[in-house]
């Protein structure tokens, strides 16, 4: 069985470098907005905020909490885990992961299948 279940924005060039970067076989990674809304953890406007990993015993990490879980579990991140906890444990952590989710480009499909990037609404 997998170790946990991650739902990032596949329309974030960021998120999607992130979770090409992290893939690991115990791992199963899913655009939120490539899976139907019945299917994910949690309402799809909390995944415009925030990344979710759901671990197999069913408990639910958001944003941070879950940058910090894949940090500590993947052994490729290992490094950054100590780093991750101290900003955690001052309160930075959380802020840090809002500030840049906020402002994260978002790529957007035009019918004719061209992609077009454009800062988040309201955090130009």
């Amino acid at each position: 069985m997998k170790e946990a279940e991650v739902y990032y924005d596949g329309h974030c060039p960021l998120c999607c470098a992130a979770a090409f970067l992290a893939r690991d076989p115990s791992f199963v990674f899913h655009s939120f907005r490539d899976a139907a809304p019945q299917l994910l953890p949690v309402h799809p406007q909390a995944l415009e905020e925030a990344m979710a990993v759901k671990t197999r015993d069913g408990t639910l990490y958001m944003g941070f909490d879950g940058l910090l879980y894949l940090a500590r579990h993947l052994p490729r991140f290992w490094l950054f885990y100590p780093i991750l906890w101290l900003l955690g444990r001052k309160g930075l952590g959380p802020r840090l992961y809002r500030f840049v989710a906020q402002r994260r480009p978002i790529r957007h499909r035009q019918t004719d299948g061209r992609r077009v990037s454009s800062p988040r609404e309201g955090h130009s």
